[in-house]
């Protein structure tokens, strides 16, 4: 069984999505995705953590996405994986040698892209 961690970046992600939905008015939407977030998704990837697909799976077709990209190191682009979580898309990383599944961020399917800046923050 692995740990899961969110790092800030995933919490930032959060409470932008809270703002979005109550501004809104769908703070219910919020509050079903943080009680899906506790009851299904973490114990999900806690238990299988290799369940999301690799995230290089699909390669990037905007400059944008490609510099981005190159910022980070082939270490970590190696245990980027996506799960996907009703209309939601979660960005994590496994760490196999502690045990450790990182969520690093979470958006909109219709959201144009991760930022990558600052993921592995804690």
């Amino acid at each position: 069984m692995h740990q899961v961690k969110a790092t800030k970046s995933f919490i930032h992600r959060l409470q932008a999505i809270e703002t979005f939905l109550i501004s809104i008015e769908n703070k219910r939407a919020y509050e079903e995705l943080l009680n899906d977030l506790a009851n299904q998704v973490v114990p999900c990837l806690g238990r299988f953590p290799l369940i999301g697909r690799p995230f290089l799976n699909q390669q990037p077709q905007s400059v944008e996405s490609l510099t981005s990209l190159a910022q980070i190191s082939a270490t970590n682009l190696q245990t980027l994986r996506e799960y996907i979580h009703k209309s939601y898309i979660v960005l994590y990383s496994v760490d196999e040698q502690s045990s450790v599944v990182y969520l690093l961020t979470i958006r909109h399917h219709r959201e144009l892209s991760f930022n990558f800046e600052k993921l592995w923050e804690f």
